[in-house]
């Protein structure tokens, strides 16, 4: 069963005081064709500091009905879902 997997980062938007003036989330999607595969995009989503226990762990948190891991340190969501049919045209 393919997979999509919506990666939501938030980002900030500074003024030229250093103040935050605009924050927003930016989601990213990738899809892909296998369980396994989506694990291990999770897990390579994971590659911050202090983020080696979150990679272990994505395979307990990601299961066949998907998963959220997060929010990180940096306040990024990661999200896997199935596609559970597609509507081609």
């Amino acid at each position: 069963m393919p997979y999509v997997i919506t990666t939501r980062t938030l980002t900030d938007e500074i003024d030229e005081d250093g103040l935050i003036v605009d924050r927003d989330y930016v989601d990213t999607r990738t899809a892909v064709a296998t369980l396994d595969e989506a694990r291990e995009a999770a897990r390579a989503m994971c590659d911050g500091p202090g983020e080696q226990t979150i990679r272990s762990a994505v395979s307990t948190i990601v299961g066949p009905d998907g998963g959220t891991i997060g929010p990180l340190p940096d306040g990024t969501v990661i999200e896997v879902r199935p596609i559970e049919r597609f509507n081609a045209r």
